[in-house]
C-alpha cells in the first residue's frame, strides 16, 4: 500500500512540475513587444508616430513597440497628411496599407516677362508668387537680373547689396530640358548637395528649378535676350516660368 501511495505522489509531482514549466515557457502577450509594418501608395511617405518624425519612410516598420494603440501620420509632399491609429498586440506584426490623397495641383504660369539689367530701371527683379516685376532691392523680390560688368546672370535677392534688412534666399537647380510643360517634377531641395546654387546664367537654354524663400517651387527659363546696342542700350532678358502655389509641392 505504501508503495502504491508513493507512486501516486510521484506522478502528481511530475504533473505539477510539468504544468509549471509549460506556464513558464508560454510568453505573456501583455509583456511582449510588437511591430507595425507600413506601406503607402505612393511610397516614400514620412512616418510620424505620436507627432514625432521617426525619420523612416514607407515601406518600413516600427518595431519594439509595447502593446497599445498608436497614432500614426504619413506625410508626403503634394499629398494630404493621413493620420490613423493602429493597435499593437504583443508578439505580433500589425500590417497597415494606406492610399494617400493627392492635393490639387495649383500652378500659375507667367510668360515672356522682360527684366532689365539692375542699373537700367526698377524692373530688374521678379516676385515669383505673383509674377510681378520689381526692384532688385525690394524686400519681397525673389531674384534679379544683373548684366553689368559682364556678369550676365540671374541672382538670388539676398546677394543684392542693399540697405534692406530682409534677405530672401532663392536657390536654382539646372533641369535637363527646355520645355516647361514636359511634366517633369522639381528635384527635391538639398542645400548640402552642392547642386543648388544662388545664381543661374542669363542665357537661353535649359529651364531651372527654383525654390524660393517661402518653400515654393518654380520651373523657370530664359526665353530671349537682347539690348546692349545703340538702338536698344539697356540689356534685357525675357523669362517664362511656372509657379507651384502649394508650399513644398514639387509637382509640375
Amino acid at each position: 500500500m505504501k508503495k502504491l501511495l508513493l507512486s501516486l505522489l510521484m506522478v502528481s509531482l511530475v504533473f505539477v512540475f510539468t504544468s509549471c514549466d509549460e506556464d513558464t515557457l508560454t510568453p505573456d502577450p501583455s509583456t511582449q513587444s510588437g511591430s507595425i509594418a507600413l506601406t503607402s501608395t505612393p511610397a516614400g511617405a514620412q512616418i510620424w508616430k505620436a507627432g514625432v518624425n521617426t525619420t523612416k519612410v514607407t515601406p518600413d516598420s516600427l518595431t519594439a513597440l509595447a502593446a497599445g494603440t498608436y497614432s500614426i501620420t504619413l506625410k508626403l509632399d503634394g499629398y494630404y497628411d493621413t493620420t490613423f491609429t493602429v493597435t499593437v498586440t504583443g508578439g505580433k506584426v500589425e500590417s497597415k496599407a494606406v492610399t494617400l490623397t493627392a492635393m490639387p495641383l495649383l500652378i500659375d504660369t507667367h510668360s515672356n516677362l522682360r527684366l532689365y539689367e539692375k542699373n537700367a530701371s526698377g524692373f530688374s527683379g521678379i516676385i515669383l508668387s505673383t509674377g510681378t516685376r520689381a526692384s532688385s532691392s525690394g524686400a519681397t523680390t525673389d531674384l534679379f537680373y544683373d548684366g553689368s560688368s559682364g556678369k550676365d546672370s540671374i541672382y538670388s535677392q539676398h546677394l543684392r547689396l542693399t540697405t534692406d534688412t530682409t534677405n530672401r534666399y532663392t536657390d536654382f537647380f539646372k533641369g535637363s530640358a527646355t520645355d516647361l510643360n514636359d511634366g517633369i517634377d522639381a528635384t527635391a531641395y538639398s542645400g548640402s548637395s552642392g547642386l543648388w546654387k544662388y545664381t543661374m546664367p542669363a542665357s537661353v537654354g535649359n529651364y531651372y528649378f527654383i525654390r524660393d524663400n517661402n518653400f515654393h517651387y518654380a520651373k523657370f527659363r530664359v526665353v530671349a535676350v537682347g539690348g546692349g546696342v545703340p538702338s536698344d542700350p539697356d540689356l534685357w532678358i525675357e523669362i517664362s516660368f511656372k509657379y507651384n502655389k502649394t508650399a513644398f509641392d514639387r509637382r509640375f
